[in-house]
């Protein structure tokens, strides 16, 4: 969930950041980041269908083992791309688990009272920050070899799990790989506009 969470903000964040200008190509970018928000809003749909098999695979120690190995794979090829990105990537591991703790139940001690919506905003602001600065070096890191490995033997181990637990949850996981597919494309043709 945080992770749709935060691929939603970058969206929204990259609308904001599209010029108000009246040229073709500003209008033809902010058209394909508004289809961009629809099919995040619609892949969320899909994917609430098999969240409990979903979460229920996430939690199986050999899924765990290789989202750790995954994360360790990319954290170290976004690092060689740009040493900054250690300080950037703690930050958001740091500032994902305080948004992650404000987003549930909070346990309050007796007479203490929850924080304050402003501070939940500016957290969340704060994520979505740390997301569009580490985005570039992020899908640099995620287009090389090791990594896109790693991530796809992890893609296909949580799908079997989830099929698995929930033997009817197949045509969802192509319902989502479509859109994936669609998302990619819209990247591309995003890409040729700069």
């Amino acid at each position: 969930m945080r992770a749709l969470v935060g691929v939603f903000l970058i969206a929204v964040a990259g609308l904001a950041a599209c010029d108000s200008g009246n040229s073709e190509a500003d209008a033809a970018r902010l058209a394909l980041e508004q289809q961009k928000q629809q099919l995040f809003i619609q892949y969320a749909s899909v994917q609430n269908q098999i969240r409990a098999a979903q979460n229920q695979a996430l939690d199986e120690p050999a899924i765990t083992e290789l989202q750790d190995r995954f994360y360790e794979v990319l954290r170290a090829r976004m690092i060689a791309l740009d040493p900054r990105a250690e300080a950037w990537l703690d930050r958001a591991r740091e500032v994902g688990a305080e948004v992650e703790r404000l987003s549930g139940p909070i346990l309050l001690a007796p007479g203490e009272e929850p924080p304050p919506a402003a501070d939940r905003a500016a957290i969340g602001r704060e994520l979505a920050s740390l997301e569009i600065t580490l985005r570039d070096i992020q899908s640099e890191a995620l287009a090389s070899p090791e990594v896109a490995a790693v991530f796809s033997e992890l893609q296909d181990s949580v799908a079997a799990a989830i099929v698995r637990i929930d033997p009817n949850a197949g045509a969802a996981l192509e319902n989502m790989k479509e859109i994936e597919r669609t998302i990619a494309s819209i990247d591309e043709q995003i890409a040729g506009l700069q």
